[in-house]
């Protein structure tokens, strides 16, 4: 049978609550600055991280609000004048986006457009120094890899600088990104004729039509195939 305890011997006990309550009390008064310290470092680094969110925030939407701006104004331009009257009135406004945001998704969204921008208005070489910058800031990203691999393709095939060209189509019929895959196959097929590629020319048509059947470029393959 167990010993029974009796109130007078129990009140005589520690109490643990007290005890690490004490031992914490004296523990804090030892090391009290070093404490403050930490804690001091603990609030600057919260402080800095919101500081630093807050105003990456507000770049983010400024950024946006002006590409907004100026893709609205070459629009506008374009609706009643020629791309390249239209490039021309929205020019310092991407430049600056670009100087004062480039690090930021509304800046490298920017220089995408200003780059395609660029290129309706056949300003090739300025449009293939854009896309590679753009490559380097969404090359690991599949919504905009491919498009700007397209407009890689075409600004070199307007230069006719046709090994370059089939290079960025290439990569682009190459990759695991289904999208514009069909457009860059049926361009390969004239390049490579341009080339005197023809068998691989017609190796890219057989591939549409037998990959593609819901392309666009579906019938212009089978024509091209039946020449």
């Amino acid at each position: 049978m167990a010993k029974k305890v009796s109130r007078k011997q129990l009140l005589k006990e520690p109490d643990e609550f007290i005890t690490f309550t004490g031992k914490l009390i004296r523990l804090v008064s030892t090391y009290q600055k070093q404490i403050t310290i930490i804690l001091g470092i603990v609030v600057s680094v919260f402080l800095i991280i919101s500081i630093v969110k807050f105003y990456t925030n507000r770049m983010e939407n400024n950024a946006f609000t002006l590409l907004n701006q100026a893709n609205d104004k070459y629009s506008a331009v374009l609706s009643s004048q020629d791309a390249s009257a239209a490039l021309k009135e929205v020019e310092k406004d991407f430049e600056y986006i670009l100087s004062e945001y480039s690090g930021y998704q509304g800046g490298k969204i920017a220089r995408v457009n200003y780059a395609a921008y660029c290129y309706r208005a056949g300003e090739y070489d300025k449009a293939s120094s854009l896309y590679t910058t753009a490559l380097k800031d969404f090359g690991k990203n599949p919504s905009y890899q491919n498009l700007i691999l397209n407009g890689l393709g075409y600004s070199y095939k307007a230069k006719k600088d046709y090994e370059n060209s089939v290079k960025y189509f290439e990569m682009i019929a190459s990759s695991k990104i289904p999208m514009l895959k069909d457009e860059a196959l049926f361009n390969l097929s004239k390049l490579y004729l341009i080339l005197g590629k023809k068998s691989k020319s017609i190796e890219v048509l057989n591939t549409i039509v037998s990959d593609y059947p819901e392309s666009i470029y579906f019938e212009l393959a089978k024509a091209q195939l039946s020449l």
